[in-house]
C-alpha cells in the first residue's frame, strides 16, 4: 500500500500497531509509505506533519500563563519565520492560549505539550491542537492518542523507551531532556542500532548548539524555550520575540 504525497517529510508518526514503518529522510519530492500488517485487521493512520512542507525545523516551547498573549505571539513567531508552536499544559492558560491561536492563527501549526493525562488529550483535541507532546509514554496515553486520533509525539530518554515507543508504533519521539539524556553524543549513539527512529531533542536546546543538533540525520526537528523567552512574552515585547526566530533560522 502506498501513500504519496507531494510534501517534504522530515518526520512523521504513524498511529497503529502490527505495522513496520520506513521513515523517509530529509528531502523533497514523493513521500511513499510502506507498511506490512502482521495481523489482519483494520488500521487507522494519522501522519504527524511537524516537519512537513514549509514547517520550521525548530518548534518554539511555550508556558503560557496569560491567554491574551499567545494570539500576538503566535504572529510573531510567524514574523520571524517559525510556524509550529507548543504551548504547554503546565500553567491552566494553557488551554485556552491552544483554542485561541487554533481560532485566530490559522497558519500556525499549534499543539499540546506536556500531555500526561489520558483526560487531556480530549481535551487538547477539543481545543484545537494539531498534535500532541509528552514528556514520556504511557499505555494509557497510547490508547487515549489512538482514540482521539491526533498526531502524538511520546518522550523518551533510553534505548529501552525508543524500543517500547516504537512497538506502538511511533516514528518521531521527544528526547527529553535532550542534555540530561547525553544530547549529541546520545543521539549519534542512538542512531546506530535504531536508525529508523527520528528524535525532537527538546531541553537544554539554545542558539548555540541547535545547528549541530539538525545536523544529525535522525533530528527531525529541535524544541525549546529559547525562542521565547519568559521576560519578554510577559513584557509582551513582539518585536524582540521576532527577531530571535529569524536569527535561529539563519543557523
Amino acid at each position: 500500500i502506498r501513500l504519496e504525497s507531494d510534501d517534504t517529510a522530515h518526520g512523521f508518526s504513524i498511529l497503529g500497531t502490527d505495522v513496520n514503518v520506513e521513515i523517509p529522510k530529509r528531502g523533497r519530492g514523493s513521500l511513499t509509505v510502506t507498511f506490512e500488517a502482521t495481523k489482519a485487521g483494520r488500521y487507522t493512520f494519522e501522519c504527524s506533519q511537524l516537519c512537513g512542507a514549509g514547517h520550521a525545523f525548530m518548534r518554539g516551547v511555550i508556558v503560557v500563563t496569560d491567554p491574551q498573549q499567545a494570539i500576538p505571539l503566535a504572529h510573531a513567531l510567524l514574523e520571524g519565520g517559525i510556524d509550529v508552536m507548543e504551548i504547554t499544559l503546565r500553567h491552566r492558560a494553557g488551554l485556552p492560549a491552544i483554542e485561541a491561536v487554533a481560532k485566530h492563527v490559522p497558519q500556525m501549526f499549534v499543539g499540546a505539550g506536556t500531555v500526561t493525562q489520558t483526560f487531556e488529550v480530549r481535551q487538547v483535541k477539543d481545543a484545537g491542537a494539531s498534535f500532541a507532546l509528552s514528556p514520556g509514554m504511557t499505555d494509557a496515553l497510547v490508547a487515549s492518542v489512538k482514540e482521539a486520533q491526533i498526531p502524538f509525539v511520546p518522550g523518551v530518554m533510553t534505548p529501552g523507551e525508543v524500543m517500547r515507543a516504537r512497538e506502538h508504533g511511533f516514528g518521531l519521539l521527544k528526547l527529553l531532556p535532550a542534555a540530561q539524556a547525553g544530547g549529541l553524543a546520545m543521539l549519534k549513539t542512538l542512531h546506530g542500532p535504531l536508525g529508523d527512529v527520528r528524535f525532537c531533542p527538546t531541553g537544554g536546546i539554545a542558539a548555540d548548539n541547535v545547528q549541530d543538533m539538525l545536523r544529525q540525520p535522525n533530528v527531525a526537528m529541535v524544541g525549546g524555550s529559547w525562542l521565547t523567552p519568559a521576560d519578554q512574552v510577559s513584557n509582551q515585547d513582539w518585536t524582540s520575540i521576532a527577531q530571535l526566530p529569524r536569527e535561529a533560522t539563519r543557523l
